[in-house]
């Protein structure tokens, strides 16, 4: 089996574009804060207060706009560039592909199993698509993703009852 093929694998990128989006979030909220710690300030002139949106916050508006990721190839110098600028959809495609293969390897081919499950996994992938549909304000995509995680975890709850039901009788 390749690495492409390993759905741990591509988690793994995933998580590490998440890591990268996290750092520059920080870095860009670090750069509008005034000396005294607070993003949000007092605007005289409006008796209100002032939020600045700079074209780095604008960036994530659209998912349908983000989610694009151009053909060129994984780990090219226009790739590693573009990951290091903008690295949601790279994670949202890597993301992707983890979870077609986590669900893929319940499927069986001639009869036995292509690979074995791995519920962890599926799990975290589950997790990190809502995480960066929620970045990417696409909040409908985030509730899909984080319903299938807390379906599955109610499943897992149904079953742990049936265990303990059966070794009370």
């Amino acid at each position: 089996v390749t690495y492409g093929e390993r759905p741990r694998c591509w988690l793994r990128m995933a998580e590490a574009c998440i890591g990268i989006h996290a750092q520059l979030k920080k870095d860009h909220e670090n750069r509008d804060r005034d000396p005294n710690g607070f993003a949000l300030r007092r605007d005289p002139a409006t008796e209100g207060i002032s939020i600045d949106v700079s074209p780095a916050d604008r960036q994530y508006r659209s998912a349908a706009a983000s989610a694009k990721v151009p053909g060129s190839p994984l780990g090219g110098p226009r790739d590693v560039a573009r990951v290091a600028s903008d690295p949601l959809p790279r994670a949202l495609f890597c993301l992707q592909r983890a979870l077609r293969l986590c669900l893929c390897s319940d499927e069986t081919e001639g009869g036995v199993a292509a690979a074995v499950p791995d519920g962890d996994c599926l799990e975290s992938t589950r997790v990190g698509l809502a995480y960066v549909h929620l970045e990417m304000n696409d909040p409908l995509a985030a509730l899909g993703a984080a319903r299938a995680v807390l379906d599955e975890g109610a499943d897992d709850d149904d079953e742990d009852e049936e265990d303990d039901a059966d070794e009370r009788f």
